[in-house]
């Protein structure tokens, strides 16, 4: 069977392979872990705190996730949140897109360590562009979780080091919910282009939830909720 495998690939065509949930196993017990206090879900309350109502664009996987968890806790509408499902890397850009169209309103971004990674290139054209009126926060527990724990290479890239080169306007790195709670606030009422990188502990609710509307649903009601600001 390899051996017709090969000879198809020979030819140019493609051969997938489907494996059934459960087939293949590991007998060692991996565990990804970092010495950070700090939990994901616990950080993205209090970004919605601060932000409010002002629109938020968050990355994909666990991050929307309790995004919308945690406005379903508050009883907000999800309006507010754009969630970036399936595009990781996108979210800056996304970000940046709305900033520049809104210029008088503030506009929050959650990105992840893995999704800046992926399209770095982003902070650079968000340096050159530098919007007044947009906050990137890269929420860093140095693993690709949502996908397993895998690490990332951001405990060894300096996130903070390469927005400041690519010209954020202020740079913050902060490892308590205080310094967090000190920056955010900072970033509110300040104009200029925010990067604020978090040290974030690796690990999510067992029970976490999944948003409960489709991403159709979710991008038409948060392209007519910024239509009206």
């Amino acid at each position: 069977m390899l051996a017709e495998y090969k000879t198809l690939l020979q030819k140019g065509k493609n051969v997938a392979f489907v494996i059934r949930k459960g087939a293949l196993s590991y007998e060692e017990k991996v565990v990804y872990k970092n010495d950070n206090q700090m939990l994901r879900e616990e950080i993205i309350q209090h970004i919605v705190a601060v932000s409010e109502e002002a629109p938020i664009i968050s990355t994909t996987g666990k991050a929307s996730r309790e995004l919308f968890e945690t406005r379903e806790a508050n009883g907000q509408s999800h309006k507010y949140d754009f969630l970036t499902v399936g595009s990781m890397g996108h979210t800056s850009s996304i970000a940046l897109g709305v900033a520049i169209n809104k210029p008088e309103q503030k506009i929050w971004c959650i990105d992840g360590d893995g999704a800046v990674l992926m399209h770095m290139g982003a902070m650079a054209v968000m340096g050159a562009v530098k919007p007044q009126n947009l906050v990137h926060i890269v929420i860093n527990n140095g693993a690709h979780e949502t996908v397993g724990g895998m690490p990332t290479v951001a405990q060894s890239a300096d996130l903070s080091t390469i927005a400041k080169a690519c010209g954020y306007d202020t740079v913050s790195k902060v490892s308590s919910f205080a310094e967090l709670d000190k920056v955010l606030q900072a970033a509110k009422t300040t104009p200029g282009l925010h990067f604020i990188e978090v040290a974030s502990a690796i690990g999510a609710r067992e029970d976490l939830g999944r948003p409960t509307t489709t991403a159709l649903v979710n991008k038409q009601n948060f392209m007519e909720y910024i239509q009206l600001l």
